[in-house]
């Protein structure tokens, strides 16, 4: 196996001298399932929240105790603001996802411990902010 991958031949590690792993190594298998049941513990969940908002009101939902792993948000008319916090009296405050209408539903992948997400319309907003949060652990 000289020469391959981004070493020139006969530099680099000789796969044949290397120690396989323990494939009973009790500590890397515990390590291994914590891990896991970390990023995937508990059963999957859906949340579907439609909104009509009017200019300046902010909602939140308190996902403190609940991992999730994805929003998926559909606007229909207006702009949808939605913050990772309570922001229930902060309508004005910078949105850290800021979802327009008239595109496809938008979804954010990521991993959390629990937060609260507060979503909102823009106090300046002439229109209401329509459509569906859908906050999932898939």
């Amino acid at each position: 196996m000289q020469g391959f991958g981004a070493l020139p031949p006969g530099e680099g590690v000789n796969p044949d001298a290397t120690t396989p792993p323990d494939p009973l190594d009790a500590k890397k298998i515990m390590d291994d399932v914590h891990r896991i049941a970390e990023k995937y513990d508990g059963p999957p969940i859906e949340n579907v929240q439609p909104f009509n908002l009017a200019a300046g009101v902010v909602q939140k939902i308190d996902y403190n105790a609940t991992p999730f792993n994805s929003i998926i948000v559909s606007v229909t008319t207006g702009t949808l603001k939605v913050w990772f916090g309570d922001y229930t009296l902060q309508a004005a405050a910078t949105a850290h996802l800021n979802v327009p209408s008239g595109n496809a539903p938008v979804q954010y992948m990521f991993s959390t411990n629990g937060r609260i997400v507060s979503f909102g319309n823009d106090p300046t907003a002439v229109v209401n902010a329509v459509g569906t949060l859908w906050i999932e652990r898939l």
